[in-house]
């Protein structure tokens, strides 16, 4: 199959998501322990540290979601697929893409609805910090749209090619 300049793009952004993913896990791996370390100093803790913390969590998930999916890390249970032969497994396997796709396009609606509900009715997150809620609804239609690409992608290639354990191209980057 060939590889066209716009895909490798794709590819590359789906790598910078999975990067900002780890930064995120860093950064909340240093903020709770600034948390810790000032909660022993004075007695109190950073409340809105906290918050962030909690919101940085779903942004990993959200934003590294599209990029685990391109590398095949996300949870398949294959041990009833595996024993099919192997036209029937491609059959299978394309389908359960295609449904993927379904699901994460149908979600991707529901957050779409969702974010501009919350965005007209100026809905606020009230917490120690306060934002608009849309703030933190907008990444979930985007993440689920990169997921459904992905997972059309998937459909489209054949067997051998289905699961992007190597991705021999990301070393370049």
């Amino acid at each position: 199959m060939t590889t066209f300049p716009w895909m490798l793009l794709y590819d590359r952004f789906l790598l910078l998501l999975g990067m900002i993913a780890g930064l995120l896990v860093l950064l909340i791996t240093f903020g709770i322990g600034v948390d810790v370390t000032v909660r022993a100093v004075t007695g109190q803790g950073l409340s809105w540290l906290i918050d962030l913390a909690e919101y940085a969590m779903l942004g990993v998930t959200f934003i590294g979601a599209p990029w685990v999916l391109r590398r095949g890390g996300h949870v398949a249970v294959e041990i009833a697929v595996m024993y099919l032969p192997r036209a029937l497994r491609e059959v299978v396997r394309r389908l359960v893409c295609l449904l993927g796709a379904f699901i994460c396009g149908a979600l991707a609606w529901a957050g779409v609805l969702a974010t501009a509900t919350a965005y007209t009715r100026g809905s606020l997150i009230f917490k120690a910090l306060v934002f608009p809620e849309w703030w933190i609804l907008v990444i979930m239609p985007i993440s689920l749209t990169l997921c459904a690409i992905e997972f059309l992608r998937q459909a489209a290639v054949p067997l051998e090619r289905a699961i992007y354990h190597d991705d021999t191209h990301e070393s370049s980057v």
